[in-house]
């Protein structure tokens, strides 16, 4: 009837700034019910929040774009009914759907004001997920500055918090970071406490990832030979536990260890070591030329002195001998090299 039709609509009217949002998007249709709109009349805007949240949740992976538009229609029903709570549940989804989709800026405003709300209430737990989950954003986007400050938060809030598997999980973030921003040495430092967490947690699966990890770090670095020692360590602990697929993975990265070396040119490691070994050169250098005017003694004129003397003079004897070492291995290499 006329009168049933009428207050239908008065019913829907108090939801249609909601629905509208959702109801123009293409993808939403061709995957949800159309009932969906009579479904969320029916209900308080915190049903309706409910509701949504649910079927963006279970659709993160399978339909993230519908994913990430039911997170948004949520959260800005959370944020007008000053629904807190269900603000930050909503802002963690939205962030998790846009990282699917390749839209991680659209979220990063989202979990920001998560973590004003958490802070305000000392939520530390949730606090840590959502510094680890804005580290994830940033990293999607190569802001790998702001990516490594956001997980450092959420691995303090987590070690504040004992929570050392989660302290596990955001310390490979972090590496990842480390890696990609080609901070290659940071990256093998990370990583190492990443593996020491592992060993507390006598959790040898993740000790092999975070040896293979490690041993990339320092493949990436230059230092050749302790990729090789991580990585065999890494496979030899896959292989025991069964795990098949990770020591593929790691005997994959260690093919391809083998294959650079080849046309590889000169590392950041390689390069820290000859310029440490210049120092070592240039101040030997300085020293020599400070005592080049003393005689060496002979051992036998050192042995009749008293133990103090002795040891100057051994020292003496020592830096000519070295510095006259380092002399002729450089002569020699620079002959070979014409």
């Amino acid at each position: 009837s006329e009168s049933a039709k009428t207050l239908n609509i008065m019913k829907k009217n108090l939801f249609f700034l909601v629905v509208i949002i959702f109801v123009t998007n293409t993808a939403f249709l061709q995957t949800f019910p159309d009932s969906l709109q009579e479904k969320l009349s029916e209900k308080t805007p915190k049903e309706q929040i409910f509701y949504l949240l649910n079927i963006s949740n279970n659709s993160i992976k399978s339909n993230p774009t519908a994913s990430l538009t039911l997170a948004k229609l949520a959260n800005s029903i959370a944020v007008s009914n000053n629904d807190k709570n269900n603000e930050v549940k909503s802002a963690f989804i939205i962030s998790k759907s846009a990282r699917q989709v390749g839209k991680a800026s659209e979220a990063i405003d989202y979990i920001n004001k998560t973590i004003t709300i958490l802070s305000s209430a000392n939520q530390k737990q949730y606090l840590a997920q959502a510094y680890n989950e804005l580290g994830l954003l940033y990293k999607e986007t190569a802001k790998y500055n702001d990516a490594s400050v956001a997980f450092s938060k959420s691995i303090s809030l987590f070690q504040e918090l004992g929570d050392k598997k989660a302290e596990y999980l955001v310390l490979g973030n972090l590496g990842d970071v480390y890696n990609k921003s080609r901070q290659f040495k940071q990256a093998i430092e990370t990583f190492q406490k990443a593996k020491k967490l592992a060993e507390e947690l006598a959790d040898k699966k993740e000790i092999a990832i975070s040896l293979n990890l490690l041993g990339v770090a320092y493949a990436n670095y230059g230092n050749t030979a302790e990729a090789i020692n991580q990585l065999k360590a890494a496979k030899d602990i896959a292989t025991s536990i069964g795990n098949t697929v990770l020591a593929n993975q790691i005997q994959a990265n260690l093919d391809n260890l083998q294959q650079n070396l080849a046309v590889k040119g000169k590392s950041e490691f390689e390069k820290e070591q000859e310029k440490e070994k210049e120092q070592y050169i240039s101040s030997l250098q300085s020293e020599y030329q400070n005592i080049k005017q003393l005689a060496a003694k002979s051992f036998e004129e050192i042995e009749k002195l008293k133990i103090e003397d002795q040891v100057k003079e051994l020292r003496i004897k020592a830096i000519q001998g070295e510095f006259e070492k380092q002399k002729l291995e450089n002569e020699m290499k620079e002959q070979n090299l014409k």
